[in-house]
């Protein structure tokens, strides 16, 4: 499946992505379990290899890539919505409404074509 996103939805995508990866391979370091390690590895290698495709900008997914960047997109929203609840200063939760409005509306693309498969 082909998606087409704006420059700043890639943006966005790329950035919450490498985050991801991010924290996953921080998490692998810290943790002693191997089914942990195992679970986490698959998850950063499936992450890593949609983060390549973004890079030399081949946007075609198998429904396995939709799934997962559907769930790394609504775990970034969770998050965002969590520090929206919290902040407590104005200028701060207009950029976090503002950042988690974008995010719906690429999550909203990503969500339909998982529909669509």
């Amino acid at each position: 499946m082909q998606l087409l996103f704006t420059f700043e939805q890639l943006r966005l995508l790329f950035r919450i992505l490498e985050q991801d990866c991010r924290d996953l391979r921080e998490r692998i370091s810290q943790t002693n379990n191997i089914d942990v390690k195992r679970l986490l590895n698959s998850e950063e290698a499936a992450e890593e290899e949609i983060l390549e495709k973004i890079i030399s900008r081949q946007l075609q997914f198998t429904s396995d890539e939709l799934d997962e960047l559907a769930q790394v997109l609504h775990d970034h929203h969770q998050k965002l919505s969590n520090e929206l609840a919290q902040a407590s200063e104005a200028d701060l939760k207009q950029e976090l409404r503002n950042r988690t409005a974008a995010l719906e509306r690429l999550l909203d693309k990503v969500v339909e074509a998982c529909a669509m498969l």
